[in-house]
């Protein structure tokens, strides 16, 4: 029923998008909504300009949504889901992502911060401080962002140092004691240099509780810092350094319990509560999942008559201790106590230029360096067995390009490609003094192009067609001691969509179709012996079809509505050899493999859709604002087997702030609610010989906020 509903909703909205804009055009002004400005392609643009889906959202829309974390970014982008596995973040664009984590493991969704590549996954689990606008790029980037962007890229633009002083401090307060503060200042320290700090801390008490520990766990602490310095010589020469720094634990998605009491010792206190309580886990110890590091950006901007050139120079240094209860029970029988970090160096070039009024050009160059390493304790029974040590080091760069010819007035054709070679080396051994278990190396080149052609219907609107392609590094499976190398993944993408950016409706559908092959697939090894020992390999191929649509309009002068809707059909076109795990009698689960060919993958909603409601009016001589969000996933699987038990239920998220700003614009109050259907949400489900085991995303929360703007 809730599909039938949000599919004839929008539905209506498409069909009477012709006749509605007739009359807004009509209106006053002030009804106008503010034009779209991206920079999906490396340049400044309008959105009808970009043949590349994509959702667009702003630090304003973000807070009326209740969304101060990039874990919630899902619920206001249709076709993105995003889960986590400890501190690892898995994002999912239309079916694409990975749930493999570990040295040289990449995400396939690309994460950029202010026109630098993070190469971490934990990278992409981050709260909201000084950032502006986060476009979500769908589909695979292979000719301008390239490296591991088969399911997409999601860019974020953080706020550029100001010569006009200005600030303002953030305090709200919610349910579990949950407390944030944040600080964002800037301001001119001369004619030329201005700087920007962004402070911001965070934590909770937890909203789960270990009653083998009598602790809470699901705990949240965290606290970040960027700083910027802006220094402009002259007019067409910038330099920015950034400085950032990170400390954040959280252990919600290691907080688990057997799912529906399955585990291999079923009598057990977690057993039972995992039947009936979502609230309680009982583990041996309380897990751990951190995340400490640092980085500093440097960026030369040059604007000269011939072109615009960038080189962005980017070094990071991240650490992530983490410790996990893998049998998920009160009894010592199989834990993981593990440190890995990473070195990331990165150098790139982005040339930018108009080639008269018929022709644009983008051109860079990339060069990149990570140094990847993780030291593993396994514990069976509480003694320490079996020390994992591995390391893997990635070279990697690219040359790429991009050129936009203008036709006609009317019609421009983008022709682009990324020729990208990587080199992993990988060493593993048991125990310090062990022997090298694995000493291999592997090169893998890839050209991935894009050809698009877009025709402008008007100067508000546009049809576009693109293909493209990706490509993912293959990897090594260092934590499972294997020598050999995974296969890269490759996706050819078909996509045809329209544009509309007019006064007071912004409106945008996309149809695609995706070729994936070679899939990389994470497993737990299902051999008694080395219990909890992952398993990755190649999948054969998936057929990924869809579409997707968003709209924004203005319906009266106090109130505006934004949702959208994505369809997503996934299917594994050749899967023959997965690794399934069937329940035992007794409890826990057997591996078994078999053919899954035509199943739906993994964390892929078929329906996924949004919609925000805002409404503002006067009051006291300030501004009132009511902000209504709900936010529909259809559900889905969590193995390739497509098992019942393990399927996530379709649920609906639904968020609302009431605020009021003062006639000043100094003060903003606050009261907001998130998930008040209390829905219960998996963040992280594992299935294994031990049995199946859930985490759950936090319930319904409520609190206060002030802001202080200076």
């Amino acid at each position: 029923m809730k599909k039938v509903i949000w599919g004839n909703l929008f539905m209506a909205g498409s069909l009477c998008l012709p006749t509605a804009n007739q009359a807004f055009a009509q209106q006053a002004d002030k009804l106008a909504l503010e034009e779209v400005i991206v920079t999906a392609q490396r340049r400044e643009q309008l959105i009808t300009e970009v043949p590349v889906a994509m959702t667009v959202v702003t630090a304003e829309s973000l807070a009326r949504s209740g969304i101060n974390s990039s874990r919630d970014l899902g619920l206001v982008v249709p076709g993105l889901t995003l889960t986590e596995q400890g501190s690892f973040a898995q994002p999912k664009i239309r079916g694409v992502g990975t749930s493999i984590v570990g040295p040289g493991a990449d995400g396939n969704v690309a994460l950029y911060v202010d026109g630098v590549y993070q190469p971490s996954q934990a990278a992409a689990l981050f709260d909201f401080v000084d950032v502006s606008s986060i476009e979500v790029l769908k589909g695979p980037q292979g000719s301008l962002y390239g490296r591991n962007a088969t399911g997409g890229a999601i860019v974020v633009t953080t706020a550029t140092p100001s010569f006009e002083p200005s600030g303002k401090l953030s305090l709200s307060y919610g349910r579990f004691d949950d407390t944030r503060t944040s600080v964002y200042a800037t301001g001119p320290l001369s004619d030329n240099v201005a700087a920007s700090i962004a402070f911001m801390r965070r934590s909770d008490e937890g909203y789960t509780k270990n009653v083998a520990t009598d602790k809470k766990t699901s705990r949240v602490s965290t606290t970040s810092v960027r700083g910027k310095l802006l220094f402009t010589p002259t007019e067409d020469l910038s330099f920015t350094l950034t400085g950032r720094y990170i400390n954040q634990e959280d252990n919600a998605a290691l907080s688990y319990s057997p799912l529906g009491g399955n585990n291999m010792i079923p009598h057990t206190t977690a057993a039972s509560l995992g039947k009936h309580d979502t609230s309680k886990i009982a583990l041996d110890f309380d897990p751990v999942a951190q995340v400490k590091g640092s980085g500093v950006d440097f960026r030369v901007n040059y604007d000269a008559g011939w072109g615009n050139l960038v080189s962005l120079t980017s070094y990071s240094d991240l650490s992530q201790p983490f410790a996990t209860d893998v049998d998920g029970t009160e009894v010592p029988v199989f834990a993981i106590d593990s440190a890995f970090d990473q070195r990331t160096l990165l150098q790139e070039f982005i040339y930018t230029t108009d080639m008269g009024d018929h022709a644009e050009l983008t051109a860079g160059a990339t060069y990149y360096k990570d140094k990847s390493s993780s030291f593993g304790k396994q514990f069976q029974g509480g003694v320490s067995v079996r020390p994992l040590i591995g390391r893997v080091d990635t070279t990697a760069s690219a040359i790429y390009g991009e050129v936009t010819i203008n036709a006609t007035d009317n019609l421009a054709f983008i022709l682009g490609g990324r020729y990208s070679t990587e080199k992993k080396e990988a060493a593993g051994r048991i125990g310090v003094t062990g022997p090298l278990l694995v000493d291999a190396s592997e090169t893998w080149d890839a050209f991935t192009p894009r050809v698009s052609v877009r025709y402008d219907l008007d100067h508000q609107s546009s049809v576009y067609a693109t293909y493209s392609e990706g490509f993912k590094s293959g990897i090594f499976n260092i934590t499972g001691m294997s020598p050999d190398a995974v296969k890269p993944e490759e996706i050819k993408s078909y996509e045809v969509g329209y544009k509309l950016n007019a006064q007071r409706v912004q409106f945008s559908v996309a149809a695609y179709m995706y070729d994936y092959t070679d899939i990389q697939v994470y497993q737990i090894n299902n051999d008694p012996n080395i219990p909890g020992i992952s398993r990755i390999s190649n999948a054969a191929s998936a057929k990924i079809y869809g579409l997707d649509t968003e709209l924004t309009v203005r319906l009266t002068e106090a109130l505006t509505l934004n949702g959208g809707i994505a369809y997503n059909h996934s299917e594994y076109d050749d899967y023959r050899d997965a690794l399934v795990y069937v329940p035992l009698p007794a409890g826990g689960n057997t591996g078994v493999f078999e053919d899954v060919s035509g199943n739906q993958l993994e964390r892929t909603p078929e329906y996924t859709g949004f919609a925000t409601l805002v409404h503002t009016s006067e009051l006291a001589g300030g501004q009132l604002s009511v902000a209504l969000t709900a936010s529909y996933n259809g559900g889905y699987y969590w193995d390739a087997g497509n098992a019942k038990r393990l399927e996530q239920d379709p649920f609906t998220m639904v968020n609302a702030e009431v605020s009021w700003t003062s006639p000043s614009d100094k003060y903003k109050v606050a009261v907001f609610g998130s998930n008040l259907l209390n829905e219960e949400v998996y963040s992280f489900v594992r299935t294994s010989q031990f049995g199946d085991t859930a985490s759950y995303t936090r319930p319904w929360t409520a609190g206060v906020s002030l802001d202080v703007s200076f």
